[in-house]
């Protein structure tokens, strides 16, 4: 397998992975791209559109902020730590002087939904480590929400993570150049690894007394997944049965709305319950498109910026 830069060091967008932190990627993933056993992730229509609205993510950053901002076109590397690499979105520049970073994110309105007071832990992550290769103290993160919301987010260096980060990625990256294997997880690529490996044979492996136990447990948790599973489909039935006898196409409880969920933000439309109920019954598209504005909040149409911790006012 032809070896590419992304087979050497630990990236900012890989970083959360190594932790086990990234809903979308997981050790496993990252360790068999760096070892030659898996082709780099070569992007998919979410990453496409990311890559495509990137420049005018920077740009309304820029009009925003009245920021100059340098584009790197190359990976950095740590000046000590030579497998730690970052390649920020921007760079913002007080003459040749380097002030702080950009990071562009452009996110789906469900995905969105996670972003309500702060970016999600792995972009959090992700800005740490960009943060520890350029040596820099800030980074803003302007997030383009479900194709029309404009947020700015401001994550500040924090040198007690990047010790954690780097501990974490040091014993990673030793297991890359030892082949190491991480530990056996849930993960697809997991799951992947091992039955590229499997092969049909006469062969029988005699079970020890670990394994053995690992396949009871196996077997425990799938009868309980399956009567759980019955158990849901059965409450779905009977509420649709509820609705079926009150010709119903909503639910009003007795105790509030099912369709607003109390957030330390405000309330906010729980759309998973809406599909739910709503997903498999006959819904008159005016009605619903009335439900979801009446329990849809107006957003502002200014963006929403946060400034800078006041360094000045910081105490001992």
């Amino acid at each position: 397998m032809k070896q590419t830069l992304s087979h050497f060091g630990i990236g900012a967008s890989e970083i959360a992975a190594v932790c086990g932190l990234n809903p979308f990627a997981s050790p496993w993933d990252v360790y068999l791209v760096k070892t030659g056993q898996a082709a780099s992730f070569e992007g998919n229509d979410l990453t496409e559109w990311g890559h495509r609205l990137e420049p005018a993510i920077r740009q309304a950053y820029a009009d925003a902020t009245g920021s100059a901002i340098h584009v790197p076109t190359e990976s950095m590397f740590h000046p000590e730590t030579k497998w730690a690499r970052a390649t920020p979105d921007g760079i913002v520049l007080d003459g040749e002087r380097w002030l702080h970073l950009v990071q562009c994110k452009n996110v789906g309105e469900w995905p969105g939904k996670a972003w309500s007071d702060a970016p999600p832990a792995y972009v959090q992550l992700q800005e740490q480590w960009e943060l520890y290769v350029t040596g820099l103290d800030r980074a803003d993160v302007a997030a383009l929400i479900g194709g029309n919301d404009f947020r700015v987010y401001t994550v500040h260096r924090d040198d007690k993570m990047i010790a954690d980060l780097v501990t974490i990625a040091e014993a990673f990256w030793r297991r890359v150049e030892t082949r190491t294997p991480p530990p056996i997880d849930e993960s697809e690529a997991c799951k992947r690894h091992f039955e590229g490996k499997l092969r049909k044979s006469a062969t029988e492996l005699a079970a020890d007394a670990e394994l053995e136990a690992q396949i009871a447990e196996w077997r425990r948790l799938h009868a309980e997944h399956k009567r759980i599973e019955k158990q849901i489909d059965r409450l779905k039935n009977a509420v649709r049965a509820a609705m079926a006898d009150a010709q119903a196409d909503r639910i009003r409880s007795s105790i509030g709305t099912p369709y607003l969920q109390q957030r330390a933000g405000g309330v906010t439309t729980n759309w998973r319950l809406i599909a739910e109920l709503l997903g498999s019954t006959k819904c008159d598209p005016e009605e619903f498109k009335a439900l979801v504005a009446a329990n849809s909040e107006q957003k502002p149409a200014s963006l929403t910026l946060v400034p800078p911790r006041d360094w000045s006012k910081e105490t001992a």
